[in-house]
């Protein structure tokens, strides 16, 4: 048996340069010239295994054996835990993470270590601890991509001086496979938290594997389409995805939001259904299937907020785990099923009230959204709506009086016509509210009686609109109201014509009708008629006093101007004591041609001012 002094190096060579504890045996084995970890922990009964899994009798075994600092070789140990990970400096590392069997060097480097030292040439280079992690793909000092020369299913999987060995008679191809390229701000904050230092980011909420896996997923998801598997992807590209996933991670829930919204972006434009599932790809089912690992709550609890926030998700559904207890956005395909209104209708009527923008024309239902909260009390008013054509029958309206009532603003639709909706909406509460009206001022005493009639019947009666009668009966003006038996709604209401009638003829003192017009200037009403269209006289909109409808009036001194302005032939003829005729000719004669086409107005007609110059 060998003394184990013989075997031992010195510890600022071997223990502060060779990161862990395998490393350090496998160059010990190859400075005393054993050339195998595995030879060597044969002749000194070390167990491999232990050794890897950082026990503490086999790292004080190595140390004694080395003759260096135990402290030193426990500082640098990937310690397995029984859950299968492994803690280094106070980071949690997972098999997938901590990837030791695979041999990636940074040729530069090994170039330092052979020109460092001048003893062995084959225990000259070391494994730094950082190439043990799967993230970390570029050596910082050198600016090198690092270079995979063993895998895992090698016959010495954790044997790095030997791996290292293998290659250094043709390191020169080593060099030709790296790519010079800067450290990238994700490596350097994986390589800070290795060596205790912060990043001061959102993903120092995670233990380290799994900032890793946020990073590379996100930087997929955004970089790549939705549906890319990982498995797919080269050692540069993933180098690159993860390099994107840590930009929009180090803004922290902002930056991820942001990366959620323009996914959504493009699904909405791309017409294809906006789910979390669709829009995520890979990274949703990652999320929903990774073994529940409490390490992605955060990215799980940002992903389901955002959705609820954005996505037609609704109460009861399950999201990544947990079911949704609220909604907060709708699609019209989701408020089609929760109110039975047919799709094409209800983006229309959404569309009039303004939840959702012209923009969302040409969008399936499933991607134009709206706010949930906002949009409760319309669709709660929604599942019990009508159309003109239903409200009609509805409240027993004739067909010949639904457009008087609406005109008179006793029938107010909830939704009126626009370019969007080409019909009235109404709800049935104000329907029966102004059945109710109608009705609330109806006695007892008058139920049947033979000499009230109906309101069509009474206003053919008093020659009015049936909406005047309607409006006196909501404003309690008549006395004499009853009902109908059997019979509802508008023509169940019945009226005394000889009461409406002194009420509905009435007149306004202020204005003047086309007769009284007609009769003050000597014209017909025909003539009249086309000085209104003219503009000649100027008129005014009012409402009419019983029935409502806007009409137009003329005041009494606008009639007084057209007669300070205007002259018809026949007074000119009279004034001076001849015929029209003559009258005609000798202003024509004069320049004085009449103010408007006499065959439009039936009549000659010209300004004061020109006949008195003549």
């Amino acid at each position: 048996m060998v003394e184990p002094r013989t075997w031992k190096v010195a510890a600022d060579d071997a223990a502060r340069r060779a990161r862990g504890s395998p490393d350090f045996l496998s160059r010990l084995a190859f400075r005393n010239g054993r050339d195998s970890l595995r030879r060597l922990c044969g002749d000194f009964r070390l167990s491999i295994r232990a050794i890897l899994a950082g026990d503490p009798a086999a790292l004080a075994a190595v140390a004694e054996l080395g003759d260096c600092d135990p402290g030193a070789l426990r500082n640098d140990a990937f310690v397995l835990r029984p859950d299968g990970r492994h803690d280094y400096r106070g980071e949690t590392l997972t098999h997938h993470f901590l990837q030791r069997g695979r041999m990636r060097v940074c040729p530069a480097c090994m170039d330092d270590d052979l020109a460092r030292w001048s003893f062995r040439r084959e225990a000259r280079a070391h494994r730094r601890s950082e190439w043990c992690v799967a993230g970390v793909r570029t050596c910082e000092r050198h600016g090198l991509s690092l270079v995979e020369i063993s895998r895992p299913r090698s016959p010495h999987p954790h044997d790095a001086s030997h791996a290292m060995a293998s290659i250094l008679g043709d390191l020169s191809s080593v060099h030709r496979r790296t790519v010079r390229r800067p450290a990238s701000a994700f490596e350097r904050c994986l390589v800070g938290r290795l060596r205790n230092r912060s990043a001061g980011t959102w993903l120092d909420a995670f233990p380290l594997y799994a900032a890793w896996q946020v990073c590379l997923r996100l930087g997929v998801t955004d970089l790549r389409d939705a549906r890319t598997g990982y498995g797919k992807l080269s050692e540069d590209a993933l180098w690159e995805c993860e390099a994107a996933g840590f930009a929009v991670a180090a803004d922290g829930e902002d930056g991820v939001r942001r990366l959620l919204d323009r996914l959504q972006s493009s699904f909405r434009e791309q017409r294809r259904k906006r789910r979390e599932r669709t829009i995520l790809g890979p990274l949703f089912k990652w999320l929903d299937t990774s073994n529940g690992d409490a390490a992605y709550e955060p990215l799980r609890n940002l992903i389901r907020r955002h959705s609820v926030d954005t996505l037609p998700v609704g109460s009861g559904e399950r999201l990544l785990g947990v079911e949704v207890d609220v909604r907060r956005v709708h699609s019209v395909q989701t408020a089609h099923v929760g109110s039975g209104a047919e799709r094409a209708r209800l983006h229309a009527l959404l569309r009039a009230v303004g939840l959702v923008g012209p923009g969302s024309d040409g969008l399936t239902p499933g991607n134009v959204t709206f706010d949930a909260v906002a949009a409760a009390p319309f669709l709660a008013d929604l599942k019990d709506s009508m159309c003109l054509r239903e409200a009609v029958p509805y409240l027993r309206v004739p067909v010949n009086s639904r457009q008087d009532l609406i005109a008179s603003g006793l029938l107010v639709p909830w939704i009126a016509p626009s370019p969007e909706l080409r019909d009235h909406v109404f709800r049935r509460r104000d329907l029966d509210a102004f059945a109710a009206a109608l009705a609330a001022s109806a006695k007892r005493r008058f139920r049947d009686d033979p000499s009230l009639v109906d309101l069509p019947t009474a206003a053919k009666h008093v020659l009015r609109p049936s909406a005047a009668i309607a409006r006196l009966l909501i404003e309690g003006r008549l006395g004499r109201v009853g009902i109908r038996s059997g019979a509802r709604g508008y023509m169940a209401v019945l009226v005394d014509p000889a009461e409406v009638r002194p009420l509905l003829h009435r007149k306004d003192p202020e204005v003047l009708s086309r007769q009284e017009i007609a009769k003050r200037l000597g014209m017909t009403v025909k003539t009249v008629s086309a000085l209104w269209r003219l503009g000649a006289i100027a008129t005014e909109s009012r409402p009419h006093p019983v029935v409502g409808r806007a009409q137009k009036v003329v005041r009494p001194e606008e009639v007084e101007r057209f007669l300070a302005e205007y002259v018809k032939l026949g007074d000119v003829a009279r004034s001076i004591g001849s015929n029209v005729a003559s009258t005609r000719a000798r202003l024509a004669a004069d320049g004085v041609l009449p103010c408007f086409d006499p065959d439009v107005l039936g009549l000659y007609l010209y300004r004061r001012r020109d006949v008195a110059a003549v």
